[in-house]
């Protein structure tokens, strides 16, 4: 390090009569005992524009019987005491003192904890350390801001190579998953992707496959990006004027786990289904794109007699007490094909791509018109946050399943007041289909009565009583004995 590193002079690197920064860097991964590793650490001391580094990485080993006490945690002491001076004594100086006229007040300020790697991101409910792997990102606590043609893998170690086994795995089966996001400077053409896939991806003898993206390495999807398919969900792909969500089903993978089709299109569920004034750039929108929003995504199970299944997707976006709900209920025996995914667990892509408005007119077209495009001011950055995964979130619709098939019914209603106005429109319904069962009676009898008189009068008119053509007898007298008969004059 040469002796003009440090020392009490302006001919020094780091000139100890003033102030200096100190950095300490752990480099390691892991937040239990099990599995924690301690790789190497470095000391910076920073002056100004100087530096000096301590790099302890030739220590090896010694640094890896240190991991579990890194990963429990240690307590921080400070000290300030008296030792000779050994420098001097072996420079022939004699032996020194600390004493009142060499031991001065010390200050120690600004203590502070933070990431050593500037891509590692806050994800609630993992329980481990993550990372954002990729390009085009800035991450800042618990948000991350891309530029266009951003691509992102969420791994558990802050390295620069990328490692089949290092990507984090997302357990969201019954889960909820959120975040906010900010699409204000997305434009038309454009698409911001937040999305799982099961990856790695395995070749045909069952080993993690590279695929064809340089730039990416190991990725997959159901289109075949990159050389390579596996089971997708879309859990978001949108720009500021529509939003898309959609899970992708592949066919059964070989025996060694490898994929080699997949249903490009889908089950989806689209904004533009929810009306014109659902969600758009303004205010008079219900989600307003100009402002951020949380997306709130449930994956639901049922149990069968098999297991555990996918049963049912839904997605909220909400904005203050305004939402959207796309529910994917009629997707269930569709999505059902994923159930092993995602018990599996799932690797979270981030992607913001686009360029013509021909390539995204599935997405944004009729909305947006022939002519746009994703460049300049419409390809604007894009903020994701406070990514989190937490239980089921009970405000969103449960699929129903169905209890032929030996599911449990699980439909809810969110809201009570919900329950309450379900109620009220059955109760409704049966008064005015009782109303009308009496009408029907009340005029059927009327009917009857109708129709009887008018039998009768017909009978009346059809058979009159019988007309002799002779003339009528005279009525015919009886006579008692002795009586005579007597004829008219």
């Amino acid at each position: 390090m040469g002796g003009a590193a440090y020392g009490p002079g302006a001919k020094y690197k780091i000139d100890t009569r003033r102030p200096m920064d100190v950095h300490a860097e752990f480099h390691g991964s892991g937040l239990w005992t099990g599995n924690a590793s301690f790789t190497g650490m470095t000391v910076t001391l920073q002056q100004d524009g100087s530096k000096v580094v301590l790099d302890f990485s030739g220590c090896g080993s010694y640094l890896t019987d240190l991991a579990v006490s890194m990963a429990q945690g240690m307590a921080m002491r400070l000290s300030y005491r008296k030792r000779p001076s050994m420098g001097k004594a072996a420079n022939g100086e004699g032996d020194t003192t600390c004493d009142k006229s060499s031991a001065g007040e010390a200050t120690i300020a600004d203590v502070k904890i933070a990431s050593a790697c500037n891509r590692e991101i806050a994800i609630k409910g993992m329980g481990t350390a993550t990372f954002m792997s990729g390009r085009g990102t800035v991450i800042s606590g618990d948000d991350v801001s891309l530029e266009h043609y951003s691509a992102l893998g969420v791994t558990t170690t802050c390295s620069n190579h990328w490692d089949p086994s290092g990507f984090a795995l997302f357990e969201v089966f019954g889960k909820t998953l959120s975040f906010d996001v900010d699409l204000s400077k997305v434009g038309c053409a454009c698409n911001l992707a937040l999305y799982l896939i099961n990856g790695p991806p395995k070749d045909e003898t069952g080993q993690p496959a590279v695929g064809t993206c340089s730039w990416s390495p190991y990725y997959c999807d159901s289109n075949g990006v990159c050389g390579e398919h596996c089971p997708e969900v879309d859990i978001m792909e949108a720009n500021s004027h529509a939003f898309a969500a959609t899970p992708h089903k592949c066919d059964a993978p070989s025996l060694s786990g490898h994929y080699g089709s997949c249903d490009r299109k889908g089950c989806s569920q689209h904004t533009a289904s929810l009306g014109a004034r659902a969600y758009g750039p303004a205010d008079h929108y219900r989600i307003n794109t100009l402002r951020p929003f949380e997306v709130h995504t449930s994956f639901h199970e049922a149990i069968r007699p098999t297991g555990r299944v996918f049963a049912g997707m839904t997605t909220v976006l909400r904005q203050g007490h305004r939402e959207l709900t796309l529910d994917h209920r009629h997707c269930s025996s569709y999505i059902e094909a994923l159930t092993a995914p995602l018990l599996q667990g799932m690797i979270l892509r981030i992607s913001y791509w686009g360029q013509k408005a021909s390539t995204m007119a599935w997405l944004d077209s009729p909305v947006c018109g022939k002519e746009d495009r994703c460049e300049g001011a419409a390809a604007g950055q894009a903020v994701i946050g406070n990514i989190t995964i937490s239980d089921l979130d009970k405000t969103s619709i449960q699929v129903e399943t169905d209890s032929e098939q030996g599911g449990t019914v699980g439909a809810w209603f969110g809201q009570p007041w919900m329950v309450a106005l379900f109620v009220l429109f059955l109760g409704v319904q049966c008064f005015i289909l009782s109303c009308l069962f009496c009408y029907a009676a009340s005029l059927f009898q009327w009917l009857a009565g109708v129709l009887n008189d008018e039998a009768r009068t017909v009978e009346t008119e059809v058979d009159p009583p019988m007309q002799s053509s002779e003339p009528p007898h005279p009525p015919t007298q009886t006579l008692r004995p002795g009586q005579m008969v007597q004829s008219g004059a």
